[in-house]
C-alpha cells in the first residue's frame, strides 16, 4: 500500500488501483427509516466526495475503515441501537446518480447551504 496525495487529498493504491480511505466510528442510525438499509450495515457517505470521485477518479476504489464507538443514539425521542462492529469493506464503485437517494442528490446541488 502507498501513499498518493493530489489536490489536497491522499490517496492509498491498493493493488496498483487509487482508493480512497473513510474512517467511520458512527453508524447511520437512521438509514432503516429514511431508506430502508439496517443502521447495523450503512455507513453515511458525503455526496460532494461521490460527485468529486465521480468526474476527477471514476476508477477509484473507497474502502471504509469501520469501527463502531458509538452503539446507541437517541433520535427525536426514540432509541436507535446497534451491535459492535470492526471491519473493512470495500465499497461498490459503479453506483449510477440515479441510484443515490434523493436527498444525497439535492444535498450535493446544494451543498453549499
Amino acid at each position: 500500500m502507498l501513499v498518493y496525495t493530489g489536490q489536497a487529498r491522499a490517496f492509498i493504491l491498493v493493488n496498483g488501483r487509487l482508493a480512497d480511505l473513510k474512517v467511520q466510528e458512527t453508524p447511520f442510525f437512521k438509514a432503516q427509516d429514511h431508506y430502508g438499509i439496517d443502521p447495523q450495515y450503512a455507513v453515511s457517505f458525503n455526496g460532494g466526495d461521490y460527485v468529486s470521485y465521480k468526474k476527477q477518479y471514476p476508477e477509484i476504489d473507497i474502502y471504509f475503515w469501520v469501527n463502531w464507538k458509538m452503539l446507541e443514539k437517541e433520535i427525536g425521542g426514540r432509541t436507535y441501537k446497534v451491535k459492535p462492529l470492526v471491519g473493512f469493506y470495500r465499497a461498490q464503485r459503479s453506483m449510477p446518480e440515479s441510484q443515490l437517494p434523493t436527498t444525497a442528490r439535492t444535498w450535493t446541488s446544494n451543498s453549499a447551504n
